[in-house]
């Protein structure tokens, strides 16, 4: 999933009173802290 992919349904998510730019700032900030975690054998979409 790139990162227009996830800006983009943030977007479409969101009033457009929210801040999308913060919103998927939080979403790569918990991305990245659970890298970790992610299993490559696995897909990181459902799509």
């Amino acid at each position: 999933m790139s990162d227009d992919q996830i800006y983009g349904i943030i977007r479409r998510q969101v009033r457009p009173s929210n801040d999308p730019d913060d919103l998927a700032q939080e979403a790569f900030t918990k991305i990245f802290l659970k890298l970790d975690q992610f299993k490559a054998s696995r897909r990181f979409t459902s799509a």
